[in-house]
C-alpha cells in the first residue's frame, strides 16, 4: 500500500494526466475509468447510449481510491470519503465519459464578455454539430433565460447590475432535444463587473516558525487612515476582550499611513511583531483586516500557525506525541482547502505548503508515525 501512496504522489507531483477509454464492439461499449468508480457513473453512461450495452471496468489507476460522484463529500457517514484521494471532479468525469461515447462534437469554448458602458453580457460559444439535439437552454445563476437554436453560437443579456458596483454573474449553456436535457455536458463561465472588488488578506505562508516575522498583505481594503491588520487566538473574533494589552497584534506602528502612497491606501503590506522583536507568540491563529479602528471586519480570517523550532509538525494537538488522536484530527480535515470548513492549518505539514491536506501531508505524517516529544530549541 506504501508503494502505491508513493506511485501515486510522484505521478501528482509530475501531473500525469489520468486516462479513460472506450472500446466499442458493435452495440456494445466498455469504459475504462479511474478508480473505484461509483456507480452514478454508470447510469450516467447508459443515458447516454440507451440503445446499448453499456459496461464499465473501472480501477485503471487504482491510486485515487473511490472515485464517487460530488454528493460523496458533502454525506456524512461511510468512509469512502475518507480514502478518495481526489477532489470533487463528477463534472470532468461525466464531460469526459460523454465525449467518448456521444456522436457528433458538443458545443464548447463557452464565454462571457461583459461592456461596462452597456451593461451588457455577450455570451460566445462553438455550436455543437453531428448530434441528436434541438435547442440550447441558457442560465443565468441559475434562472432560465430562454432557449435559441442549437445552430446559434452568441447572445446577449442583461443582468441589470448597478452601474460602477461590483458583481458576479454566473452562466450555464445547457443543450436540450425536445425541451429534455441532452447527454452533452453544460458549459460554464462567469461574467465579472468591475467597481469596487471585496478586500481580501492573504498571508506569505500558513506556518511560521517562533521568532519569524509574519508578514500579511492585503487589497481593496476600505481606504480609511485607520483601517488595520489584527491577528486573535484560532476561533476568536476581535474584540477588546481578545486584543486587549497585546500591542503585536495590531499591524506594524498601529495604524498604516493615510496618505496616499506606494502600494496605497487600499492595499498594503505589513509585518506582525512583539514591541521586543521576538515574534508572533506560539499557537494557531486567526488574522482580520478591521475598518476605521473599530472591529468591523473587512476581511478575514485567514488562519495561520507559529510552532517552535523543533516540535514535531504531526503533533497537531500538542500533547508532545504522534499517535492516534492526531490520525484522526488528519481524516478530519482530509481534502480540506484553506476557507473550507473542515480546514486545519496544522495539518497542512507537507513542503511547500499548498493550502490543502491531501496525499502528501498523509505521506509526511506516517513519517513521524509514533514519533516521542523532541525538545523545543526555544
Amino acid at each position: 500500500m506504501g508503494a502505491m501512496f508513493q506511485a501515486w504522489d510522484n505521478r501528482l507531483a509530475a501531473n500525469e494526466t489520468i486516462q479513460l477509454s472506450c472500446l466499442s464492439l458493435g452495440s456494445v461499449r466498455i469504459l475504462h475509468l479511474p478508480g473505484e468508480t461509483f456507480v452514478g457513473f454508470q447510469l450516467w453512461a447508459q443515458r447516454l447510449e440507451p440503445n446499448a450495452f453499456v459496461a464499465m471496468a473501472a480501477y485503471g489507476d487504482t491510486g485515487m481510491w473511490y472515485n464517487g460522484t460530488d454528493q460523496i463529500y458533502t454525506d456524512s457517514g461511510g468512509y469512502e470519503q475518507s480514502w478518495s484521494f481526489v477532489n470533487a471532479s463528477e463534472d470532468l468525469m461525466k464531460s469526459a465519459i460523454s465525449e467518448l461515447l456521444v456522436a457528433g462534437q458538443c458545443a464548447s469554448d463557452f464565454t462571457c464578455s461583459v461592456d461596462e458602458g452597456q451593461g451588457e453580457v455577450t455570451l460566445n460559444w462553438t455550436a455543437a454539430s453531428g448530434i441528436d439535439a434541438t435547442d440550447y437552454e441558457i442560465f443565468r445563476d441559475g434562472g432560465s433565460l430562454g432557449t435559441v437554436p442549437l445552430g446559434q453560437s452568441s447572445y446577449v443579456d442583461d443582468p441589470s447590475v448597478t452601474p460602477g458596483s461590483f458583481a458576479t454573474v454566473e452562466y450555464e449553456l445547457v443543450t436540450v432535444k425536445s425541451g429534455q436535457e441532452h447527454p452533452c455536458a453544460p458549459r460554464q463561465c462567469v461574467a465579472v463587473f468591475g467597481g469596487s472588488a471585496p478586500a481580501t488578506l492573504v498571508l506569505n505562508r500558513s506556518e511560521y516558525i517562533l521568532g519569524e516575522p509574519v508578514v500579511l498583505t492585503y487589497v481593496n481594503g476600505p481606504g480609511n487612515a485607520r483601517d488595520r491588520v489584527a491577528i486573535v487566538r484560532r476561533g476568536d473574533t476581535p474584540s477588546d476582550d481578545s486584543l486587549s494589552g497585546n500591542p503585536w497584534l495590531w499591524s506594524t506602528g498601529l495604524y498604516r499611513p493615510a496618505p496616499a502612497a506606494d502600494p496605497g491606501p487600499e492595499d498594503n503590506t505589513v509585518t506582525m511583531r512583539e514591541t521586543n522583536g521576538t515574534g508572533v507568540p506560539y499557537g494557531y491563529w486567526d488574522a482580520y483586516l478591521l475598518t476605521n479602528g473599530t472591529y468591523t471586519v473587512a476581511a478575514g480570517p485567514v488562519a495561520f500557525a507559529v510552532r517552535p523550532e523543533g516540535i514535531n509538525r504531526a503533533d497537531f494537538n500538542g500533547d508532545g506525541e504522534v499517535n492516534l488522536q492526531d490520525s484522526g484530527i488528519l481524516a478530519t480535515a482530509w481534502m480540506a482547502v484553506q476557507g473550507s470548513p473542515q480546514w486545519e492549518v496544522a495539518c497542512d505539514i507537507s513542503r511547500p505548503v499548498d493550502n490543502i491536506i491531501d496525499l502528501q501531508d498523509l505521506a509526511a505524517f506516517t513519517t513521524e508515525w509514533l514519533a516521542l516529544p523532541l525538545e523545543s530549541s526555544d
